[in-house]
C-alpha cells in the first residue's frame, strides 16, 4: 500500500499507480467516505469509487499528472493538477484539469476526500473555452457567448455606437 506523506505527492502517486494498473493501491488513496467525480460529472461515493477506478484502468495508456498548486491548511489540502493519458503513439486519449481535497490521517498518510477529475477544466459550453479557440468570424456575426470570436459590439453604456454618440466621431 502506498504511503503518501505529503499532499504534493498525491497526483504523482495516482499517476504512478494508474500506470502500474494497481487497482488495490489506487483504492487505498481514498478515505472510506470519499467523493469522486469523473470528467463527465458522474459522482460516486465510498466503495463505489472502486468501480470507477476499474473503469479508468480499462482506458489503456500512460498517465502524466502535473500539480499546478497545493494549498495546505492544517490537516487539509487543496490540489489542482493537469493530467493526460496518452496511447503508445503519444496521442492523448483523455485529459483534464482536476481539483482535489486531501486530508492527513492519524497515521500521517494523506488520502482523497474529494477527487474531481475535471473540476478545474473549462466545461465545453464555457465562453472562455470558446474564446481560447482559434477565431473564425465574419463582420455579420454578432459577438455572443456562443460566438466570442465575432467582432465586439462597440456600443457604449448609453447603447450608442461611437459614431452615434454626441460629441464623438466614428473611429
Amino acid at each position: 500500500m502506498p504511503r503518501v506523506t505529503s499532499p504534493r505527492e498525491m497526483k504523482e502517486t495516482f499517476a504512478r499507480l494508474y500506470n502500474s494498473r494497481n487497482l488495490e493501491d489506487l483504492v487505498s488513496l481514498y478515505e472510506p467516505g470519499a467523493v469522486h467525480v469523473d470528467p463527465t460529472g458522474k459522482t460516486t461515493v465510498g466503495s463505489a469509487i472502486r468501480a470507477e477506478l476499474e473503469s479508468l484502468l480499462r482506458l489503456r495508456g500512460t498517465m502524466v499528472s502535473t500539480n499546478s498548486f497545493c494549498l495546505e491548511n492544517g490537516d487539509l489540502a487543496l490540489l489542482r493538477a493537469d493530467w493526460a493519458v496518452t496511447d503508445e503513439r503519444g496521442a492523448v486519449v483523455a485529459s483534464g484539469s482536476s481539483t482535489e481535497v486531501v486530508r492527513r490521517q492519524a497515521d500521517g498518510r494523506w488520502l482523497y476526500v474529494i477527487d474531481h477529475a475535471g473540476g478545474a477544466s473549462l466545461p465545453p459550453s464555457s465562453p472562455l473555452r470558446a474564446a481560447a479557440a482559434p477565431c473564425e468570424s465574419t463582420p455579420e456575426a454578432p459577438r455572443s457567448p456562443r460566438n466570442p470570436c465575432a467582432q465586439a459590439d462597440r456600443r457604449d453604456r448609453s447603447g450608442s455606437l461611437p459614431s452615434e454618440a454626441p460629441g464623438r466621431t466614428a473611429e
